[in-house]
């Protein structure tokens, strides 16, 4: 009787555990399809928000081409000409192609559409303004006539960004998570369409009847005055980005090109216009200041591809838990079937031995346990497996660790010189360029110093390669034991060396080479001999943003082999080039003797 009741109770419990098991799956599976669908729109959104951001970029490049043009006299106007066609029909493919994404539902959209016109409209007056200027002969266009041109496509790019506001709003109030990377996108765009106006008011400047307008002086520093505050809202809303490599480029190239170089560059220009009327044409100074903008657009590009992968991402994942609740609601409902007629008595004890040692295993705990009794032969088959597998383990943890330590061996060797004991070049030059790029971060000074025994070659003519060897050997024991503990020390090549001095600045690192080169003076290479051996060294210091470890090897380089021209047992440094009358000229690498 207890057995009859225990199966029913077996029995209920299982189709209690299926229905339960439907039920669940079905809400998740329902929860699922609406996550599915949701990032599925939110997909076409993005590819509208995207279509409307290149629409307002193209939209800003016209001003370039257009600046230029009416600026120009008749022998470059049509090459301007030509620019500005072509970047009206890069404008208009987009505009075409965001209103053709509209038309795969008719009754929506109607804000949108409605905000597209609109723009269409704004564009094309802007078009004929500057059209219209373009057509006057050089003489009889005025600077007012250009401004008011400028003005009007300032007013196409000022509808062209609302309208990605818009789309950008419709985004966010249905995926929140991205609004971050929203604001950031339309922060950029922000940017690039207010450096492209900081070029057109110094255009402005240089076609203006009078340079030094108040009204236009205004216009320039408020304008450059949002240009930083953009710069400082996407620093602040990117801090969460810069752990993306392809962010933290991106944003370096901005700083570096746009604000270091093409902004200062536009300033110069615009101050010395109030001084010098007719300092140069609007196309010579948007040659120059144009491609300084496309860091901000790469920036941009950077973030919308960020974008579009966390959405694509989102709606992957979605569709995967949605194929996921229905398999695993099938597969969980098949099984508890399937295990409810299947259940035998004394098979739930094994089975709960057999997971906890499998537990124990993937834990790499390799113990042997005590085996369950009252099992059948397959059970007993499953735990002869299962000791397969520890065995198994057992073999695997002493093949890793014996390929652990002949790894962590080949990688010593492949970056120790046999003979000195030292780091070879390949290790330093990879030591080398981390520590140039902590420095960029850091700001801390770092020295590179590059030394070979003089005449060299007559040691080994003289006493032999054996005693040449100890001659590098003894070397190595001088130069280890007068460094610091943080300076790297290696045989850069033949009687070649060199040392990387972290925190230290150029005249620390003149010190350091003079120590060495005063140790290896007063170095005894065998009590035995009478040899003495005297070193040239080259030193150079790095400076933040003016080279590369290439570059660095190559400077100090030249100052080794200075030092040999002008006599050996010397240390030149870059600082010193000019005070010696000797030129600065890359001899080829070669051996020193």
């Amino acid at each position: 009787m207890g057995t009859f009741r225990l199966q029913h109770l077996s029995w209920l419990a299982s189709w209690v555990a299926v229905a339960g098991c439907l039920v669940l799956g079905g809400v998740l599976f329902a929860v699922g399809l609406n996550d599915y669908r949701r990032y599925s729109l939110g997909i076409q959104e993005f590819d509208r928000y995207r279509l409307a951001l290149l629409a307002a970029n193209h939209i800003s490049a016209e001003r370039g081409p257009a600046n230029s043009l009416m600026g120009a006299d008749e022998d470059k106007a049509a090459g301007f000409q030509k620019q500005l066609d072509e970047h009206r029909m890069q404008s208009d493919r987009s505009l075409d192609a965001l209103e053709a994404s509209y038309a795969t539902d008719e009754t929506r959209f109607g804000k949108e559409r409605q905000a597209l016109a609109r723009l269409r409209e704004d564009l094309a007056a802007g078009r004929n303004a500057v059209d219209t200027v373009a057509a006057l002969p050089l003489t009889e266009r005025h600077g007012h006539q250009i401004a008011t041109a400028i003005g009007k496509m300032f007013h196409s790019a000022d509808t062209a960004i609302g309208m990605t506001d818009l789309l950008g709003e419709a985004i966010v109030s249905n995926h929140s998570q991205i609004s971050t990377e929203i604001v950031m996108a339309n922060t950029c765009s922000r940017l690039r369409e207010h450096a492209g106006r900081f070029g057109s008011y110094v255009v402005m400047m240089l076609t203006a009847e009078r340079a030094d307008d108040p009204e236009l002086s205004l216009m320039l520093a408020n304008t450059a005055g949002r240009i930083d505050s953009l710069r400082e809202l996407i620093a602040s809303y990117g801090a969460a980005y810069l752990t993306d490599p392809a962010v933290a480029d991106a944003l370096r190239d901005v700083d570096q090109t746009y604000f270091r170089t093409s902004l200062p560059y536009a300033w110069g220009i615009a101050l010395k216009a109030l001084k010098q009327p007719g300092l140069m044409t609007a196309g010579e100074f948007t040659l120059n200041y144009v491609p300084g903008m496309r860091p901000v657009e790469g920036l941009r590009d950077v973030i919308i591809e960020r974008l579009s992968a966390h959405i694509v991402a989102a709606r992957d994942k979605a569709g995967l838990l949605l194929a996921l609740a229905a398999a695993l609601t099938l597969f969980v409902t098949a099984l508890l079937v399937v295990i409810s007629l299947a259940l035998r008595r004394l098979l739930f004890r094994p089975l709960l031995a057999a997971k906890d040692q499998i537990i124990q295993i993937a834990q790499d705990d390799l113990t042997e346990p005590p085996l369950p009794h009252s099992f059948s032969r397959e059970i007993r088959e499953m735990f002869d497996g299962l000791q397969t597998l520890r065995e198994s383990q057992r073999k695997r943890r002493a093949l890793e660790t014996e390929r652990d330590r002949l790894t962590e061996r080949l990688k010593t060797l492949s970056e120790t010189d046999g003979l000195t004991g030292l780091l070879n070049r390949r290790a330093i030059d990879t030591i080398g360029m981390q520590a140039l790029l902590d420095a960029a971060h850091t700001g801390e000074p770092v020295a590179f110093l590059m030394f070979d025994a003089d005449h060299f070659k007559a040691v080994n003519d003289t006493y032999g390669h054996g005693v040449g060897d100890l001659v590098l050997q003894r070397i190595a024991e001088t130069i280890r034991a007068e460094v610091r503990g943080c300076d790297v020390v290696a045989r850069f090549g033949g009687e070649e060396f060199a040392v990387l001095a972290r925190s230290t600045t150029g005249e620390g690192a003149r010190q350091l080479a003079e120590k060495l080169r005063r140790a290896v003076a007063r170095m005894v290479v065998a009590p035995e001999l009478d040899l003495r051996i005297t070193a040239s060294f080259g030193v150079a210091a790095w400076h933040p943003g003016e080279e590369s470890w290439a570059e660095l090897v190559e400077q100090t380089d030249r100052q080794l082999y200075r030092a040999k021209n002008l006599g050996r047992n010397r240390v030149c440094m870059r600082e010193d080039g000019a005070k010696d009358g000797l030129a600065e000229t890359v001899a080829p690498r070669r051996k020193s003797v």
